[in-house]
């Protein structure tokens, strides 16, 4: 398990324990690694993508 992954599971134990219902996070379209990482520890696109000048950022949610 590396760092990122130890991290996320950080996150997420501690949003369950103060009852949060959804954990949110931002990244640009195109860094494609950071999408596939997010998903592979499930992470959903939740549809709101926001353009500034020429990147664009997608917003990913995971449901708890």
């Amino acid at each position: 398990m590396g760092i990122g992954t130890k991290l996320i599971n950080i996150v997420k134990q501690y949003a369950l324990i103060h009852q949060f219902q959804i954990i949110t996070l931002e990244t640009q379209s195109r860094n494609y690694q950071a999408l596939c990482f997010y998903k592979k520890q499930g992470f959903e696109i939740n549809g709101n993508v926001a353009k500034f000048t020429n990147q664009v950022y997608i917003e990913m949610g995971y449901k708890l």
